[in-house]
């Protein structure tokens, strides 16, 4: 997905192989969770730089439109096995603490400081 990801992008899904035991398994999950916390962490990086230059005039508050879009996106891409409900709810628990980590940062003005109250077109 990187460089290149666009909204509405349908990208296949990953299956993974065959576990031969518990342990291969939980082995497995704990390759899949480092990477989801290098993405995640790389997610926050950018959304930190989107702050900063909101901070220096380049846009203001939150952008409710941007939110629902990424919503959208995220459910319209899901193939399962999660519920669209389900991958709703990872993503905005995923918003939230982003929010929250802008604000810990200083955020600025303009930046996300508003608790999601700020809106703008």
């Amino acid at each position: 997905m990187e460089g290149n990801a666009t909204i509405g992008t349908t990208y296949p899904r990953i299956v993974s192989p065959a576990i031969e035991n518990i342990e291969a398994g939980r082995q497995r999950i704990d390759q899949i969770d480092e990477q989801i916390l290098a993405i995640l962490n790389q997610r926050a990086d950018v959304a930190l730089a989107i702050s900063a230059l909101r901070g220096r005039g380049h846009g203001s508050g939150i952008d409710i439109v941007r939110e629902s879009q990424i919503i959208g996106m995220v459910t319209d891409l899901n193939q399962g096995p999660f519920s669209d409900q389900a991958v709703s709810g990872i993503f905005l628990n995923i918003l939230q603490e982003t929010k929250a980590l802008q604000r810990a940062q200083g955020g600025g003005p303009g930046s996300e400081m508003n608790n999601g109250e700020t809106r703008h077109p």
